[in-house]
Order: C-alpha cells, then sequence, then structure tokens
C-alpha cells in the first residue's frame, strides 16, 4: 500500500479456451426423415397428396396444351380465311378489269368499223355514180 494510493501497482492476467465440438447428429420431428452426408436413404412409399399433385399438374399441362392448339387452330384458320378471301377479291377485280377492257374494246372496234361502213356507204352512194359521170363526161368530150 502506498502513500495515499500513490506508488501503489498491480497486475492481472487471465487465459480463455474455447473448444467447440461438432457431430454427424442430426434431429427431425414431426415425421421427418434426416440423412447424413454420405449415408443412402430408400423411399419405399410416397405419399398420396405426391401422387395428386402430380396428377393435377399432368391435367393442368395437358389442358394448357389443348388451349394452345385450339388458338393455333383459330389463328391459322383465320389466317387462311383471310388470305382465301383477299384471292377471291383479288379475282374478282382481275375479271372485271378484263370485262372493262374487253367492252371498251368492243366499242372501239363498233366506232371503228361504223365509220368505214359509213365511208363505204358513201362511196357507193356518192363515189361511183360520180366516177360513172366522170368517165361518161370524160368519152363525151374526148
Amino acid at each position: 500500500m502506498g502513500f495515499f494510493g500513490l506508488f501503489e501497482s498491480s497486475s492481472s492476467s487471465s487465459t480463455s479456451n474455447t473448444t467447440n465440438q461438432t457431430d454427424q447428429r442430426q434431429a427431425a420431428d414431426n415425421g421427418g426423415i434426416n440423412v447424413a452426408s454420405g449415408a443412402s436413404l430408400d423411399i419405399t412409399a410416397t405419399s398420396p397428396e405426391a401422387f395428386d399433385l402430380a396428377s393435377n399438374s399432368l391435367d393442368f399441362g395437358e389442358g394448357l396444351a389443348g388451349d394452345a392448339l385450339n388458338f393455333g387452330d383459330k389463328a391459322i384458320g383465320s389466317i387462311l380465311d383471310f388470305a382465301t378471301e383477299s384471292l377471291s377479291a383479288s379475282r374478282d377485280l382481275v375479271n372485271q378489269a378484263t370485262s372493262t377492257s374487253a367492252n371498251a374494246l368492243e366499242f372501239a372496234d363498233g366506232i371503228t368499223r361504223s365509220d368505214n361502213s359509213q365511208t363505204l356507204d358513201k362511196f357507193i352512194t356518192y363515189g361511183i355514180p360520180a366516177i360513172v359521170v366522170g368517165v361518161a363526161a370524160w368519152r363525151y368530150l374526148k
């Protein structure tokens, strides 16, 4: 003890060792099964709920595939119907254009033939008599 706590000294030391030990034990409750690494497990029974889940999944997948096929069938059918209607409309337009062109050619041919036949009629009506008169006058004056 020093003088009013002035010349006192103290020292302390402590040592601590921590040791952890683990083992391969596992715990399970409520019917659970635990398997340690490296162990094998053979399951010889399957829960009925698992079969129900698998069956429901297959039914859902089958329904989904059926819906997809129906959608594809309707889409392709609509596309083919549209293409068929478009081709039919195009064919009708081509037929109309061909008919209109044929009518125009017949009309033009009729006009041409009418002009020629009118010219021929005028030639027969006026031209031939004029030629006959002209030839007769020429012979008379000769």
